[in-house]
């Protein structure tokens, strides 16, 4: 993508986000994970590029950080914004591990204005090798959680209350997604 193309999304961005509030949501969420767009800026799996949306970690989560800043100039102070992000590219070839992710949620709240961080993972390598444990997911989010008490949601195995209660009384994640053990009738 050229910068002019980079400015353009952007501002698709801020527009879809715009048509949102219009349309009466409750909160926005971005979707910077599972190798969407904003993954691929994230991830120096992907990430080839030389100039200012590449290279190192302040370059490659530009884009990422343009976009929250312009939606939440545009939507209601009030507005809850979310944004996912994918926690590990689980390819032996990246570095987009915990620490990155860790210190990009951080910088989220702290300077954008990020209300929540939905902290999911994989998704952009064919290589990806995906840990065996049931609760990798939500280990790696205790790990975020626990090194900068970010206000976070964990995804990931599961499937019962006793579970989701753990993960929110004792971890003391905010919010447990179950939308696959939903759909599973579970």
């Amino acid at each position: 993508m050229t910068i002019p193309e980079i400015k353009e999304r952007i501002q698709a961005f801020v527009d879809a986000a715009k048509r949102a509030v219009a349309a009466g949501y409750d909160f926005i969420q971005i979707h910077a994970a599972h190798g969407y767009l904003i993954h691929e800026f994230l991830s120096p799996l992907s990430n080839q590029r030389d100039d200012e949306y590449g290279g190192n970690f302040e370059n490659r989560t530009r884009f990422l950080k343009e976009i929250v800043k312009a939606i939440r100039e545009v939507i209601p102070k009030e507005m809850p914004l979310f944004v996912r992000l994918s926690m590990s590219d689980f390819d032996s070839m990246s570095s987009w591990e915990v620490p990155e992710v860790a210190r990009l949620s951080k910088e989220l709240e702290d300077e954008y204005e990020v209300d929540m961080v939905n902290l999911s993972s994989g998704g952009l390598s064919p290589n990806q090798v995906i840990p065996s444990n049931w609760d990798f997911q939500l280990q790696m989010a205790k790990t975020i959680k626990d090194q900068t008490g970010i206000v976070c949601s964990a995804v990931g195995g599961v499937c019962n209350a006793e579970t989701a209660s753990r993960v929110v009384d004792e971890w003391k994640i905010e919010v447990v997604e179950i939308g696959k053990a939903t759909l599973r009738g579970a």
